[in-house]
């Protein structure tokens, strides 16, 4: 388009819009399109939050940039405003040539994005459109435009059973909602429309269900992080408030267009591929299961005085356990005879317990508990070394009971498990779990996968994304394929590429020795130096978002990014990356214990 034909075209348009002096969006065409959209509803537009499409005024404060003003088609009365404090939202993005601004909070804080409170009756009609991209939760709540001390909250909770319940100012409204959980970690459309206490729910335009409520809401806020007990992990694109209670079609209508300028994933197509455009950022797959973050190295022992030189930290009960000179003696005398520390569990997390019997005389050691009626056999009848990983489900204690057992013990130690002891964590449960192999592998990735922020950084994990080791990787995938295979006819649509697909796309942008070049964004602002043969021609938009190595530790930040396939051997797993210097495109297999990020293809 011409400077002439945009200033003619346009800018009336983001005069209106941008009349502070904002920054002008990179999509002109999306905000013809925009502005001929909305023209016709000015007047029941509230407020309008559009920052890929209306650029907003932004203010730098540290790494980040913060909105100081939401834009308003019509009366330009309810702009929004926004301090710089840490646990403000802030916009991010804007990295790929296809990638929207967002609304995030890195660091999860209570505090959020205010505009002045538009309030509706109980007898006024009003919707409410937003899209929403959120990465982390299945049956927690997402809170994000209203403040439950005006009686105006307004939040979604999606449930494990494929439900979603909208609240206002306390009272909960249950949806039916068949395939919920398609969305999480994809762009969605929730418009809420109510007219005369009918109040209707829509998801990416297509209707979910009607019930009947009498809401006066208040709407006050866009909040990214928590707010008391409830949450917003993910991402807000854009929000729409209006005087307007929209038809079914409209509805649709808008779903669609909004589709346009936000697809469920921003993405590229490469010769016959389409690749996502943005590291994979949801801690939640398609199936509900959570990837653990994980910020710990190395395991963390949660006991003191794991070789007895003391009987200090201890607890004996039934009077036949001994402690002192570097083992814990027992003479069965029929008694409950226990040995344990109090409080030491992490509720929610895996521990490693290891048992070293250093005399065995007879008898056995026949269980160890982790929390009120979470309990396993040991059965030790032999001197020996024996570990086992649990999954702490109670804030209880680790406990070793004997009534029949004659021997001592040189070492009773419980450690959280860390990055470092992923593999180890994986074959354990692997081995301890019957079943076919399909099943066993399903247990052991569900318990070994991990995440986590370069150097456990949010603010750095918000620009790059999120590192994976590659158990999550293969769980993310077993997932998608468990979901497709429930619903045939709404199939998740993405998958993790495999070696063909990323040779495929090396082969397509002319070899390896320039295909990484044609990969990497360009310059330096997440490359270091010299960032050689960078073009970025594939639109592919790689940023250089560094790695963990296997015993936790970070390296490489501004040099290189693995990004994994689900190609494995016994032990390793191909990564494929383009370097800092040079344009080579570089294939490695890796220890699936390695931090890597997660492309999508389709």
């Amino acid at each position: 388009m011409s400077r002439e034909i945009y200033r003619r075209s346009v800018a009336p348009h983001l005069d209106r819009i941008r009349y502070d002096g904002g920054a002008e969006p990179r999509d002109v065409q999306a905000l013809i399109a925009l502005q001929r959209y909305y023209e016709e509803r000015k007047d029941s537009i509230k407020l309008l939050y559009c920052p890929a499409l209306t650029g907003n005024k932004i203010r730098v404060s540290g790494a980040n940039n913060y909105v100081s003003k939401c834009y308003d088609i019509g009366s330009l009365q309810n702009d929004a405003t926004q301090s710089t404090a840490v646990n403000q939202p802030y916009l991010s993005g804007n990295i790929a040539p296809n990638e929207r601004y967002c609304l995030k909070n890195a660091n999860g804080g209570s505090n959020y994005m205010t505009h002045p409170t538009i309030s509706f009756s109980a007898s006024d009609a009003w919707s409410v459109t937003t899209v929403l991209n959120w990465n982390y939760t299945s049956d927690l709540y997402q809170s994000y435009c209203g403040d439950s001390s005006i009686g105006g909250d307004v939040f979604f909770r999606f449930l494990s059973e494929n439900k979603i319940s909208v609240y206002f100012g306390g009272l909960r409204y249950a949806f039916s909602s068949s395939n919920t959980l398609l969305f999480i970690g994809k762009n969605v459309i929730i418009t809420l429309v109510y007219i005369n206490t009918s109040f209707s729910l829509y998801v990416n335009g297509v209707f979910i269900q009607t019930v009947t409520a009498s809401i006066a809401p208040k709407l006050d806020r866009l909040n990214v992080g928590f707010i008391d007990a409830r949450i917003f992990k993910g991402q807000i694109k854009s929000h729409i408030i209006r005087s307007q209670a929209l038809t079914a079609t409209e509805v649709l209508n808008e779903a669609t267009y909004l589709r346009t300028i936000y697809p469920e994933m921003g993405n590229v197509v490469i010769g016959t591929q389409t690749w996502t455009t943005s590291n994979y950022e949801a801690v939640c797959t398609p199936q509900g299961n959570l990837i653990q973050e994980m910020q710990a190295a190395s395991n963390v022992e949660k006991l003191a005085n794991i070789n007895f030189t003391t009987n200090a930290t201890w607890i004996l009960t039934g009077g036949a356990w001994t402690i002192g000179g570097g083992a814990a003696t027992m003479v069965a005398n029929g008694s409950d005879a226990s040995i344990y520390q109090t409080p030491v569990i992490s509720v929610g997390k895996w521990h490693k317990i290891t048992i070293t019997v250093s005399t065995y005389i007879s008898g056995s050691l026949y269980a160890i508990y982790l929390g009120i009626g979470n309990y396993f056999p040991i059965n030790i009848t032999a001197a020996g070394t024996y570990i086992y990983y649990v999954n702490a489900i109670g804030s209880s204690f680790v406990q070793v009971k004997a009534l029949t057992f004659n021997g001592s013990l040189s070492q009773f130690s419980c450690q959280e498990v860390g990055w470092s002891d992923s593999q180890n964590l994986y074959t354990s449960i692997y081995d301890a779990t019957s079943g076919t192999t399909e099943q066993k592998t399903y247990a052991a990735v569900k318990a070994a996968a991990m995440w986590c922020h370069y150097n456990n950084d949010v603010a750095v994990g918000e620009i790059y994304g999120k590192l994976y080791n590659w158990f999550a990787v293969k769980l993310l995938q077993m997932d998608i394929d468990y979901y497709n295979t429930a619903n045939p006819t709404a199939l998740w649509g993405w998958r993790v590429d495999v070696q063909t697909d990323a040779t495929t796309l090396s082969t397509y942008l002319g070899g390896d020795s320039i295909s990484g070049g044609k990969m990497k964004v360009a310059g330096t602002a997440y490359w270091g130096s010299p960032n050689s043969g960078a073009d970025n021609s594939s639109g592919l938009s790689i940023i250089a978002g560094g790695q963990r190595l296997t015993d936790g530790t970070f390296s490489s930040l501004s040099s290189i990014q693995n990004i994994w396939t689900m190609t494995e051997s016994v032990s390793n797993a191909l990564v494929f990356y383009p370097y800092q210097s040079g344009a080579t495109l570089f294939f490695e297999n890796v220890a699936k214990s390695r931090g890597g990020y997660i492309r999508l293809i389709k």
